[in-house]
């Protein structure tokens, strides 16, 4: 026998509301609770039906000393320009903090607010939102709905709020203030949900977007629904399946109370119960009753029998996989994973987990209908959040609240991306000027590749093996004239300790709590003082660390000798920073990811040794090629050769494609006599020195060798920055790896390729030049890689079919060992149409660093320098219209300037010195990041 849904309905103040409900038991599964059934609740509004009226309160909390992004004046605007434009005339706005007494306002009469940080705690925030929303009339609370927004920073502790003075709360922290568990409280109640405020971009989410249009435009009078359940002979009520509802249970088990949240018009909410005792499931429409109270009305819902191959069972499955997924999600993140080696074990969990439940019959039944596919998406990228330490506990939170309240997830929920996009993405634009002569060399064609900025929640990054290189390259008595005639720095310095260490300790813990165990570090100390045997690379693990920190006090404790603590302490912190990013993990090309518990490998340490106490640049050549040794040899039959012996480098696993050789040197070595050496690594080198203390040509010539980064390490107030964080960022979120761009022309038609302009890549050219290949390399989350090819025998009616004379595609391997690849379509672009400029602005840029190139010749003129780069805009007026102009004035100010101080009068010539050297390291690190990271500044 099969019963029928219903509908309750009612009249409130004349306005007509209506709620359906429907049962369904599906008796094919017997579960360890009893026989599954759904009750199906729907809030609906009649055709003449408007919402009702919102009464919102608004929290703009941005507490003083918490992260918080430098753009947060401008997303605060446009949150509540959003939420503005959401409310008409019967809705009010209160605003905390408000330029006026806090109260009640139209929408048309906001004035928006004088936004600052604020001491005041959020507990008070929070308060007074509380007082304003649950202060209001008795019959404004029966016809108005009633919530709060909260935006916040603030990791305040809210315990003393009871939560239940907190019923309709829909919380947003920014996305690095860190607060994701204290904003996640706050909304833990019914009808609540909590959600990042801000995307990769630095723009609004569209969680943000979803959650202020469904609050408002679906919003139905707060009339509670309830629900009541009746057993009858051995039938009993074995449990509530359904998390974050309200209910009472009898003690005989054989009634039952729920409340379920049917406040939002359209929304469905299913609750799953269990129950036990049935004998004949047939019999179960008479011996289990349904029934729903809304306002006054009172009806009675049958319950259906259903099984598999029914829509109706299919949507019984389907739900018991959620809730059965929430549990999974809600296992992980009841407790922070402080540890390193917790992610990859919680992300092996949840794969496992995950695994099994697919096995599952209603599974299987849910999956052939499409009813689960989005479910498994958001599971597999919540896997690879916790294992690449990815924002991964703010958005399984902001996930576990909406999932919770059965709050529809806004579309795409997790990334900015839908999931068929692909990881890497292709720009081709080919720039048409008129009419092409025999006697033009061809017409440009720039190629971009660009890798998506939420790469991280795409696929699971590669591991790294990091190489630092320390070299503390001046000898204990010059040590001892440099702090004389410092001590004013020195002084100055320690007056800032307090300072420093708290910024320190802040960035620290901003890497760190975004990067998981599965890299390998080696220390290679150029000092010959340092007295250690040949080593090589840990594997970051406990013990790993506990190995490496004690060999971080060694080296420390080498460098007492040396009085500049400023310096000293800086090269403690930049250790501490890439021992504390860098991670072990089991071999990512494995399909299972089982985690271990890895072991040191070898000792962690390996000097340079040399009788010159002063530490020449002899022995930081030297330690360069160690460690590029260490790098090449790291994965094969692995062994190191020194100065005495060959010794077992590593007993590596795995093969050499599962990770990444890097090389990072630390120096303050003023000599550049390294320039004269010829260095060929086959893995990225980056550079960087300390301000005011280094030779800026030698660690430039170091870096570019590789087309690696140099800069500084710290700033004029002796802090990190951030070109240091950034570098090692993007070591560490490498999402494809042998990245390689094939341009192809069609052997039918007589468009040939003339020449390429990568600035860093490599590429080939076929004899025929009809084809050539450009290896791009590593590509980590966001970046962006540009470069010009050159067509000859274009004509211009062939500008119509160049898509098809010319093919582009990307290939590249992601850390799964998995080939893939993309092609791309040209487009042609004129003046005046959208991608013309960025044609230009690529063409240009490519001419800027060859010329910016030259400066690292100290016989070549800087003002000549500077009037070639003003030559570029006279030859091409576009370009003063694109964003490279400013890129471009910017370095040409430097050149001039660096050519006026060579005519200055001299009183100082060490202020000279370094005023020129300081102009050079801007330009320098500048031409290493363009050579690197296309359209990357940080200076």
């Amino acid at each position: 026998m099969q019963g029928s849904s219903s509908s309750s309905s009612g009249r409130i103040d004349g306005k007509f509301k209506t709620v359906e409900a429907k049962a369904y038991a599906k008796v094919d599964v017997i579960h360890s609770g009893g026989i599954p059934v759904m009750v199906s609740i729907t809030a609906l509004s009649g055709t003449t039906e408007q919402r009702a009226p919102v009464d919102l309160v608004v929290v703009l909390h941005v507490r003083e000393g918490c992260n918080v992004p430098k753009n947060w004046k401008d997303l605060l605007f446009e949150a509540m320009y959003t939420i503005v434009a959401k409310l008409d005339d019967r809705d009010r706005l209160a605003v905390i903090p408000s330029n006026r007494l806090t109260t009640w306002m139209s929408a048309r009469r906001f004035v928006y607010p004088q936004l600052v940080t604020s001491k005041t705690s959020l507990t008070t925030a929070l308060e007074s939102a509380e007082s304003i929303l649950y202060g209001r009339k008795d019959e404004d609370k029966k016809i108005r709905t009633g919530c709060i927004i909260v935006i916040s920073n603030s990791n305040d502790n809210i315990d003393s709020l009871v939560s239940w003075r907190l019923r309709s709360v829909h919380a947003f922290g920014f996305r690095d203030a860190q607060n994701a568990r204290t904003m996640h409280k706050i909304s833990s109640s019914r009808n609540c949900s909590y959600a990042i405020l801000d995307d990769e971009h630095g723009q609004i989410t569209q969680s943000f977007f979803a959650t202020i249009s469904r609050i408002i435009t679906s919003a139905v009078a707060a009339m509670p629904v309830e629900i009541k359940l009746m057993c009858e002979q051995t039938v009993v009520l074995h449990s509530i399946g359904t998390p974050g509802v309200s209910y009472y249970i009898s003690y005989d088990a054989k009634s039952a109370i729920m409340w379920p949240n049917a406040h939002l018009a359209g929304m469905t909410t299913n609750i799953i119960v269990y129950l036990g005792g049935v004998i004949h499931p047939r019999d179960l429409p008479q011996l289990f009753t349904v029934h729903v109270k809304y306002g006054n009305v009172l009806d009675k819902v049958h319950v259906q029998l259903v099984k598999e191959g029914s829509d109706e069972s299919r949507e019984v499955a389907a739900e018991i996989v959620r809730i059965e997924a929430l549990e999974i999600i809600a296992g992980i993140t009841t407790e922070d994973k402080h540890d390193w080696e917790q992610l990859p074990v919680a992300a092996h969990y949840l794969r496992e987990r995950w695994t099994r439940l697919e096995d599952f019959k209603c599974s299987r039944e849910a999956r052939a209908a499409g009813l689960i596919s989005r479910l498994a998406d958001e599971m597999r990228e919540m896997e690879l959040r916790l294992y690449n330490n990815y924002y991964w506990l703010e958005y399984m939170l902001s996930w576990q609240s909406h999932q919770l309240c059965q709050l529809p997830l806004p579309q795409p929920f997790m990334h900015n991306q839908s999931n068929n996009d692909p990881l890497l993405q292709l720009r081709i634009l080919a720039k048409a000027e008129g009419k092409i002569t025999e006697h033009q060399e061809g017409i440009p064609v720039m190629v971009r590749v660009m890798a998506s900025d939420a790469g991280l929640a795409m696929v699971e990054r590669a591991s790294v093996d990091l190489i630092l290189v320390i070299d503390a390259s001046y000898g204990v008595k010059e040590k001892e004239e440099k702090t004389r005639e410092r001590v004013h720095l020195l002084i100055k310095a320690e007056e800032m300790e307090e300072e420093h260490n708290k910024a320190k300790n802040m960035a620290i813990k901003l890497v760190t709590d975004k990067l998981s165990v599965m890299d390998r570090l080696a220390i290679v100390p150029v000092q010959s003082y340092v007295t250690e045997p040949a080593t090589g690379l840990f594997e970051m693990s406990k013990q790993g660390l506990i190995e490496t920190s004690n060999k971080l006090r060694k080296l420390s404790m080498a460098l007492t000798d040396n009085k500049a603590a400023q310096w000293r302490e800086q090269k403690e912190k930049a250790m501490r920073i890439i021992r504390n990013c860098l991670h072990s993990a089991p071999s990512s090309s494995s399909s299972t990811r089982s985690p271990r518990s890895a072991k040191s490998e070898s000792t962690a340490s390996m000097p340079a040794h040399s009788t010159d106490v002063g530490g020449s640049t002899k022995m930081l050549h030297k330690a360069l090629m160690y460690a590029m040794k260490v790098c090449w040899m790291r994965t094969t039959y692995p062994y190191c050769i020194d100065n005495k012996s060959i010794k077992v480098l590593d007993d590596r696993r795995g093969r050499k494609e599962d990770r990444l050789g890097s090389i990072i040197v630390i120096s303050d070595n003023d000599d550049d006599s390294i320039c004269m050496e010829t260095l060929s690594p086959s893995y990225m080198v980056h550079a960087f020195g300390f301000y005011g203390t280094h030779s800026t040509r030698a660690l430039y010539h170091i870096a570019s060798s590789s087309n690696g980064i140099y800069n500084i390490i710290n700033d004029d107030s002796n802090q990190i920055t951030e070109a240091f964080r950034s570098c090692v960022n993007k070591m560490t979120s490498t999402i494809s790896v042998d990245t390689k761009v094939e341009i192809m022309c069609n052997p039918s038609c007589n468009v040939a390729l003339s020449t390429i302009e990568s600035a860093q890549f490599r590429y080939s050219i076929g004899n025929d030049r009809k084809s050539c290949s450009v290896l791009v390399g590593a590509l980590s989350a966001g970046t962006v890689k540009n470069f010009i090819i050159y067509v000859d025998n274009v004509r211009e009616d062939d500008y119509d079919n160049l898509s098809k004379y010319i093919t582009v595609r990307v290939k590249w391997m992601h850390a799964m060992n998995r080939m893939k690849e993309l092609e791309g379509q040209v487009v042609v672009v004129r003046d005046g149409i959208d991608g013309y400029e960025e044609v230009v602005e690529t063409i240009t840029h490519l001419e800027a660093v060859k010329i910016a190139s030259d400066i690292t010749d100290p016989n070549h003129s800087k003002m000549a320098m500077a009037d070639m780069l003003q030559q570029m805009c006279i030859k091409c007026p576009d370009f003063e219209r694109s964003a490279g102009d400013e890129r471009l004035r910017w370095l040409k100010s430097q050149m001039q300037k660096m050519e006026a101080d060579q005519h200055m009068e001299i009183t100082d010539p060490n202020d000279y010195i370094n005023m020129v050297a300081e102009k050079l390291s801007y330009i320098l690190s500048w031409l290493s990041y363009q050579r690197s990271y296309c359209w990357i500044k940080i200076i």
